[in-house]
Protein backbone atom coordinates (compact mmCIF):
# COMPACT_ATOMS: atom_id res chain seq x y z
CA UNK A 1 0.00 0.00 0.00
CA UNK A 2 1.54 3.38 -1.05
CA UNK A 3 1.33 6.23 1.13
CA UNK A 4 -0.05 9.68 0.39
CA UNK A 5 2.15 11.93 -1.59
CA UNK A 6 1.45 14.52 1.48
CA UNK A 7 2.89 11.79 4.24
CA UNK A 8 6.06 11.42 2.28
CA UNK A 9 8.94 12.30 5.16
CA UNK A 10 10.55 14.43 1.89
CA UNK A 11 7.29 16.40 1.46
CA UNK A 12 6.86 16.89 5.44
CA UNK A 13 10.45 18.09 5.66
CA UNK A 14 9.67 20.60 2.26
CA UNK A 15 6.48 22.08 3.86
CA UNK A 16 8.40 22.48 7.66
CA UNK A 17 11.18 24.32 5.69
CA UNK A 18 8.56 26.80 3.90
CA UNK A 19 6.45 27.31 7.19
CA UNK A 20 9.82 27.92 8.74
CA UNK A 21 11.07 30.70 5.90
CA UNK A 22 7.43 32.10 5.73
CA UNK A 23 7.56 32.78 9.60
CA UNK A 24 11.47 34.35 9.26
CA UNK A 25 9.94 36.43 6.36
CA UNK A 26 7.11 37.52 8.64
CA UNK A 27 9.32 38.53 11.53
CA UNK A 28 12.09 40.52 9.26
CA UNK A 29 9.52 42.36 7.98
CA UNK A 30 7.65 43.25 11.25
CA UNK A 31 11.59 44.19 12.58
CA UNK A 32 11.85 46.07 9.38
CA UNK A 33 8.43 48.18 10.60
CA UNK A 34 9.62 48.78 13.74
CA UNK A 35 12.94 50.14 12.84
CA UNK A 36 11.51 52.64 10.32
CA UNK A 37 9.10 53.52 12.87
CA UNK A 38 12.02 54.58 15.14
CA UNK A 39 13.95 56.41 12.71
CA UNK A 40 10.94 58.57 12.33
CA UNK A 41 10.74 59.25 16.02
CA UNK A 42 14.20 59.95 16.15
CA UNK A 43 13.98 62.99 13.70
CA UNK A 44 10.47 64.13 15.09
CA UNK A 45 10.13 67.58 15.86
CA UNK A 46 7.96 69.03 18.46
CA UNK A 47 7.14 72.92 18.13
CA UNK A 48 5.69 74.88 21.32
CA UNK A 49 5.23 78.65 20.88
CA UNK A 50 4.61 80.66 24.15
CA UNK A 51 3.80 84.36 24.77
CA UNK A 52 4.98 86.49 27.75
CA UNK A 53 3.89 89.36 29.03
CA UNK A 54 5.80 90.89 32.39
CA UNK A 55 5.63 94.76 33.52
CA UNK A 56 9.58 94.65 33.44
CA UNK A 57 9.84 92.47 29.88
CA UNK A 58 7.42 93.96 27.59
CA UNK A 59 5.68 91.30 25.18
CA UNK A 60 7.26 88.33 23.11
CA UNK A 61 6.11 85.54 22.01
CA UNK A 62 8.87 82.44 20.88
CA UNK A 63 8.82 79.55 19.31
CA UNK A 64 10.83 76.50 20.54
CA UNK A 65 11.81 72.70 19.23
CA UNK A 66 11.19 70.56 22.00
CA UNK A 67 11.62 67.34 20.19
CA UNK A 68 14.27 65.43 18.80
CA UNK A 69 15.38 66.29 15.45
CA UNK A 70 15.41 69.86 13.27
CA UNK A 71 11.86 71.30 12.28
CA UNK A 72 11.80 72.76 8.93
CA UNK A 73 9.58 75.53 9.31
CA UNK A 74 7.79 75.62 5.54
CA UNK A 75 4.95 78.67 6.51
CA UNK A 76 3.63 80.76 9.27
CA UNK A 77 0.83 83.07 9.28
CA UNK A 78 0.15 86.42 12.07
CA UNK A 79 -3.59 86.40 12.70
CA UNK A 80 -5.62 88.92 14.90
CA UNK A 81 -9.18 87.94 16.01
CA UNK A 82 -8.99 85.41 13.44
CA UNK A 83 -7.93 87.22 10.21
CA UNK A 84 -4.88 86.67 8.69
CA UNK A 85 -2.70 89.99 8.55
CA UNK A 86 0.71 90.79 6.58
CA UNK A 87 3.32 91.82 9.49
CA UNK A 88 3.24 92.46 12.85
CA UNK A 89 3.07 96.56 12.58
CA UNK A 90 -0.25 95.67 11.05
CA UNK A 91 -1.29 93.71 14.08
CA UNK A 92 -0.10 96.67 16.12
CA UNK A 93 -1.67 99.31 14.05
CA UNK A 94 -5.58 96.99 14.44
CA UNK A 95 -4.63 97.17 18.18
CA UNK A 96 -4.11 100.83 17.95
CA UNK A 97 -0.63 100.55 19.51
CA UNK A 98 0.99 103.58 18.86
CA UNK A 99 4.26 105.89 19.76
CA UNK A 100 7.44 104.99 19.48
CA UNK A 101 8.37 101.75 20.83
CA UNK A 102 11.10 99.18 19.97
CA UNK A 103 10.54 95.93 18.39
CA UNK A 104 12.19 93.21 17.40
CA UNK A 105 10.77 90.48 14.58
CA UNK A 106 12.22 87.69 13.11
CA UNK A 107 10.85 85.66 10.16
CA UNK A 108 10.45 81.80 10.35
CA UNK A 109 9.53 81.14 6.96
CA UNK A 110 12.22 78.70 5.22
CA UNK A 111 13.69 78.64 8.23
CA UNK A 112 14.99 75.67 10.43
CA UNK A 113 15.00 75.40 14.24
CA UNK A 114 17.09 73.00 15.81
CA UNK A 115 16.69 70.61 18.57
CA UNK A 116 16.43 72.61 21.75
CA UNK A 117 16.59 76.07 19.92
CA UNK A 118 14.54 78.51 20.75
CA UNK A 119 13.07 81.45 18.33
CA UNK A 120 11.98 84.82 19.14
CA UNK A 121 9.53 85.83 16.75
CA UNK A 122 8.26 89.28 18.05
CA UNK A 123 9.28 91.18 21.37
CA UNK A 124 8.30 94.79 22.78
CA UNK A 125 10.69 95.70 25.25
CA UNK A 126 9.31 98.76 26.60
CA UNK A 127 7.19 97.56 29.25
CA UNK A 128 4.34 99.99 29.02
CA UNK A 129 3.72 99.24 25.19
CA UNK A 130 4.17 95.69 25.83
CA UNK A 131 1.84 95.38 28.99
CA UNK A 132 -0.88 97.52 26.12
CA UNK A 133 -0.22 94.47 23.76
CA UNK A 134 0.07 91.76 26.44
CA UNK A 135 -3.72 92.50 27.49
CA UNK A 136 -5.40 91.67 24.12
CA UNK A 137 -2.86 88.84 23.62
CA UNK A 138 -5.54 86.12 23.30
CA UNK A 139 -6.62 88.18 20.06
CA UNK A 140 -3.18 87.49 18.64
CA UNK A 141 -2.20 84.06 17.15
CA UNK A 142 0.48 82.66 15.08
CA UNK A 143 0.59 79.88 12.92
CA UNK A 144 3.35 77.63 12.02
CA UNK A 145 3.59 74.67 9.43
CA UNK A 146 6.76 72.56 10.00
CA UNK A 147 7.90 69.02 8.73
CA UNK A 148 10.56 66.38 9.45
CA UNK A 149 13.29 65.30 7.55
CA UNK A 150 11.09 62.85 6.29
CA UNK A 151 8.58 65.29 5.38
CA UNK A 152 5.80 64.88 8.14
CA UNK A 153 4.19 67.89 8.66
CA UNK A 154 2.07 69.48 11.69
CA UNK A 155 0.16 72.38 12.32
CA UNK A 156 1.12 74.42 15.00
CA UNK A 157 -1.08 77.55 16.83
CA UNK A 158 -0.58 80.14 19.48
CA UNK A 159 -2.50 77.60 21.94
CA UNK A 160 -0.12 74.83 21.28
CA UNK A 161 -3.21 72.41 19.36
CA UNK A 162 -1.48 70.60 16.80
CA UNK A 163 -2.60 68.98 13.68
CA UNK A 164 -1.12 66.55 11.09
CA UNK A 165 -1.00 68.11 7.69
CA UNK A 166 -0.20 66.22 4.56
CA UNK A 167 1.68 69.24 3.49
CA UNK A 168 2.39 72.94 4.12
CA UNK A 169 1.10 75.18 1.61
Amino acid sequence: MSKKWYKEPEMIVAWSAMFISLLALLATMYEANLERENQLLSVWPRLTIQDSVSDSHGYSIRVSNKGLGPAIIKSTKIKLDGKQLNSWQDVFKKLKISGSFTTVTSTLNASIISQNETVTVVKIAEANTGYKVGKDRERIDLEVCYCSVYEDCWLVTKGNKYNVVKQCT
